[in-house]
């Protein structure tokens, strides 16, 4: 994960995932996709899509800077997952749609 300049914080979820420019490995199903089973992703059903979702902030010392976060689904009965990029970039002088 990298953004603008190194020093950004990049998490998921509750779980700090490390400073910009930062590496984090997780498990793939053979389709390309997050591998859920026996991973801290929340499941509520088999039918509903778990999300993973990357955030990235900003120090509060520098100004005109947004918080950014990606989102991926993750496969679910009849509904295909967003495959694992190879890497994320967060763009945080763009505001949030």
């Amino acid at each position: 994960m990298q953004a603008g300049s190194p020093g950004f914080v990049a998490s998921s979820g509750k779980n700090f995932l490390g400073t910009t420019p930062c590496t984090w490995k997780t498990e793939s199903r053979d389709d390309g996709t997050f591998k859920v089973a026996g991973s801290k992703i929340p499941v509520f059903s088999k039918f509903t899509q778990a999300l993973v979702v990357f955030t990235c902030e900003p120090p509060s010392s520098q100004t005109n800077l947004y918080t950014r976060k990606e989102t991926f689904r993750c496969q679910a009965k009849f509904q295909p997952g967003t495959a694992i990029p190879d890497g994320i970039f967060f763009v945080l002088t763009k505001p949030p749609p």
